[in-house]
């Protein structure tokens, strides 16, 4: 009886430390070679463009890590987002990049599961945030320049994901993206060539001023940048407070920027930009010599 009682113990005690070495053996994965590690890390880095590294290292602080994720959880397929969930598990110190990586499926999932009119609002203040960040600290590599592309990115997304739930405006300013992007790439790349024919790369610069006029704020900010800067077109301060003013009632926090084109136009300038006012009729655009 009590050699019985023993074995049953000892079978107990036993079944319970082969599964508590299970659990610490699926908590405690085996360790990766040097060459497996190199391979998972070379697929996280294709996948999240060096957000995980970021995060480890803390180059990047945690609100840019957080939109970085939230853009590529839309721009991924669910299963390569998963997939790449799965290599990092398998990672060193992860745990907490693998919470906020949940957060972001998460987050993806809620909009997905809501109405088009919420996302559409989203998408705005999204925009509405983007366009509160100075012009010149979006293309010098800071953390600004980060959250304006990802931010950026991830409310394209959500504009196309409101136009596919039938939102028609939605529908309407993901197509002006689109072609705003087209042909903003395609001036940057003829301009770089001097064969490409002159009347194209106008065709170009007429399609962004098209665009605005259509009340397209990236394009109106583009212009009034543009006419200020001398890219590819003469400086022209009428045309870029033209632009400027528009962009500022359209959303964009440019007021400062605005006035200090204002200071320095002549009485001539004033009276055209009236005069382009008065009879909705916008600036002529043309391709420097």
């Amino acid at each position: 009886m009590h050699l019985n009682k023993f074995v049953l113990m000892f079978s107990i005690g036993f079944l319970a430390a082969c599964a508590q070495s299970s659990i610490t053996a699926e908590k405690n994965p085996p360790p990766l070679s040097i060459e497996e590690r190199q391979k998972i890390k070379d697929r996280v880095y294709r996948q999240l463009i060096a957000t995980y590294r970021y995060h480890k290292s803390g180059t990047q602080d945690r609100e840019v890590i957080i939109w970085r994720l939230r853009k590529f959880v839309f721009s991924l397929e669910p299963l390569e987002f998963s997939k790449t969930k799965e290599d990092i598990q398998k990672l060193e110190d992860q745990t907490g990049f693998l919470a906020l990586m949940e957060q972001a499926q998460a987050w993806r999932k809620g909009l997905e599961n809501s109405p088009a009119e919420k996302i559409y609002q989203i998408a705005g203040e999204i925009r509405r945030q983007i366009n509160t960040i100075p012009y010149t600290l979006r293309f010098g590599g800071s953390r600004w320049d980060g959250l304006y592309i990802y931010k950026s990115s991830l409310a394209d997304y959500l504009l196309e994901l409101a136009g596919n739930k039938g939102h028609a405006r939605a529908k309407t300013e993901f197509m002006q993206i689109i072609e705003y992007d087209a042909a903003r790439t395609h001036l940057e790349h003829d301009m770089k060539t001097s064969r490409k024919a002159k009347a194209r790369k106008q065709h170009k610069l007429s399609m962004i001023s098209n665009l605005a006029n259509q009340n397209y704020l990236p394009a109106q900010f583009d212009l009034f940048h543009r006419y200020k800067d001398g890219r590819k077109v003469s400086v022209n301060l009428a045309a870029s407070h033209y632009w400027g003013k528009r962009a500022f009632y359209n959303g964009a926090d440019i007021k400062k920027d605005i006035e200090a084109v204002a200071k320095h136009l002549t009485p001539p300038e004033k009276l055209l930009i009236q005069k382009w006012e008065d009879t909705k009729k916008y600036p002529p655009i043309v391709l420097m010599k």
